[in-house]
């Protein structure tokens, strides 16, 4: 049988909740079931009478691919420790690749966001779907095959899309066509200072996103 809920409603995840089948439409997230409308699974359980539910985290989708410019090897040093390091000097560092990784992130009006980063977007629930703030785009279609959208413009509405290149390559061309924030990396190690730069301008980003799209994720500061 199952725990009590209650049980892990503050118990940290040991096995990563977001690597589940997908669930049951969620009848409050508004979309168009796919099934009947039940409870989905992936909301997180032992909510107190009052509380609302969706505080967290918002769900950040980076690559599978080793060549990405992002993936789960180096995402947390880049958006964390505004550090750029390719991800197979990550790999060949002897690093193991996080199955997926948490962050807090404090944005510059106070507030503070709960984020988790992971590369199965598949293995998502539909409630989980709900929490999907952004995706970093390789720039091929194929990446979104299978996503709960209709169409490229569907996911970039409702999600932040975030097209990430080195500024010596030239722009993809099917990225041209997205709704997506371009943001630029130097590969010189001498311009490693510009790597806050543009760190900062994802989590600006980021923040006018959810404060339009989801801005229950945003957790305004306690002041006793």
């Amino acid at each position: 049988g199952h725990p009590p809920p209650a049980a892990h409603a503050h118990a940290p995840h040991a096995h990563a909740p977001y690597v589940r089948a997908p669930q049951p439409a969620d009848a409050a997230s508004g979309r168009p079931s796919m099934a009947a409308p039940r409870p989905a699974h992936g909301l997180k359980p032992g909510l107190k009478p009052g509380a609302k539910p969706g505080r967290g985290p918002g769900i950040i989708i980076v690559p599978q691919s080793l060549t990405s410019v992002v993936n789960m090897w180096n995402a947390q040093q880049l958006l964390k420790d505004k550090r750029y390091v390719p991800p197979l000097e990550v790999k060949q560092s002897g690093e193991t690749k996080p199955a997926y990784v948490k962050l807090l992130h404090q944005f510059e009006d106070g507030t503070q966001g709960q984020f988790l980063i992971t590369d199965a977007p598949l293995k998502l629930s539909k409630a989980e779907w709900d929490q999907v703030v952004c995706v970093f785009v390789q720039g091929v279609t194929w990446q979104f095959k299978d996503w709960p959208f209709e169409s490229e413009v569907e996911l970039f509405t409702k999600v932040l899309g975030v097209y990430l290149r080195f500024q010596d390559e030239l722009k993809n061309q099917t990225v041209k066509a997205w709704r997506v924030q371009e943001l630029l990396l130097s590969k010189q190690r001498t311009k490693q200072h510009e790597i806050g730069v543009t760190t900062m301008l994802f989590w600006q980003a980021m923040h006018k996103h959810i404060a339009c799209h989801k801005p229950h994720l945003l957790i305004k500061p306690v002041h006793h």
